[in-house]
This record gives C-alpha cells, sequence and structure tokens, in this order.
C-alpha cells in the first residue's frame, strides 16, 4: 500500500520499478496507491509501460476512514519519499499494526527503526525498495513482529494524552521556576 499525494518528491516511480522488479522475480505482488496529484497520469503510464495495469491499483484519494480500510486490508505500507517531514500515514500504519518499508530521509527514521518496526532502504532505489518488500512479505512472522513493535512504539512515543501531559508538566515547572525568579 502506497498512501500520499502523487507528486515526484513522493518516489511512487520508483515503487512501480519495484512491482516491476518483483514480478520479474515471480513474486505475487500487488499495489494499491491512494492519492492523487500532478503525476498521476504518468504514473499510470508508467505501471501500463511495464504491463503491470492488472497489479497497481489506483484508488483515488480517501478519507480517513477509507485510509484506515486500506491498512486493515495491506500486508505493508511502502513510503518511497525522496524528502519527508514525519508522515502521519507512518504512525497510522504503525498504529494499525502494518510495518513499513521507508526511505532513510528527514524524519521517516524517528518512526520506522530499521529491522524493528519495518525496513528502511536508499531513496531513489527500485532494487533497495524490492528488496526490503520481499523480505518483509516471504516471512509473515517478521511482519507480525514489526506490527507488533510498530503498535507499542506510536502507543508510547505518540500518544496525544501522554505527549499533552508531558507538556503540561513541564509548562508547570518553567512557570514554578520563574516565581522563583520574580520572588527573589
Amino acid at each position: 500500500l502506497f498512501v500520499g499525494r502523487l507528486e515526484e518528491r513522493k518516489g511512487v516511480n520508483f515503487l512501480i520499478d519495484a512491482v516491476a522488479l518483483l514480478t520479474a522475480r515471480g513474486s505475487e505482488v500487488r499495489l494499491k496507491i491512494v492519492g492523487d496529484g500532478s503525476q498521476r497520469g504518468a504514473l499510470q503510464w508508467q505501471a501500463a509501460a511495464l504491463s503491470l495495469e492488472a497489479l497497481v491499483t489506483f484508488a483515488g484519494t480517501k478519507d480517513e476512514a477509507g485510509v484506515a480500510d486500506a491498512l486493515r486490508h495491506a500486508d505493508l505500507l511502502v513510503v518511497p519519499s525522496l524528502s519527508e517531514g514525519l508522515p502521519v500515514v507512518i504512525m497510522e500504519a504503525l498504529a494499525s499494526g502494518v510495518p513499513v518499508v521507508a526511505t532513510a530521509v528527514d524524519g521517516i527514521p524517528e518512526l520506522v527503526l530499521d529491522g524493528e518496526t519495518g525496513r528502511l532502504v536508499s531513496p531513489s532505489d527500485p532494487q533497495a525498495l524490492a528488496d526490503g518488500i520481499a523480505q518483509l512479505l516471504q516471512d509473515p512472522g517478521l511482519c507480525q513482529r514489526m506490527g507488533d513493535a510498530g503498535r507499542r512504539l506510536v502507543a508510547t512515543e505518540y500518544d496525544a494524552y501522554r505527549n499533552a501531559l508531558e507538556l503540561l508538566s513541564a509548562i508547570e515547572l518553567h512557570i514554578e521556576d520563574r516565581k522563583e525568579v520574580f520572588i527573589a
């Protein structure tokens, strides 16, 4: 599964090339692309040129419920971005117990811990993407362990309520420190 804008910096063209490589190796892989953007036509053309029309589905834009449903049916999420912040879709996947194969760029390694919650690969490298995807798909036990680890990571490190309490506590400490400065 890929979820995101279909823009050049998202690297979906490399993911489609990776699907072609996996298919050439004899892997029975299907890719669902959720999202839309300026590159959709070019990506559809690329999939057709590689004879992948039956394996690559362009599902268009989905709302939150649609993304959650796509994640429920996915074996893994692939984020082949060339640049990225801290993708919410990775948090959603990990919270859903779905392991991730992603490029090791910008904020992604904060969420995708290589070998723990998924696999990190080099950007712009269809072969590395294909290898990461194949490793997970060939080992359902590994996928399960990574999915469980991802769920734990998001629950402990990215829980909004717990983080809000920690922030409130830090603010209260800062206010108490400032009171002492003004009183003294």
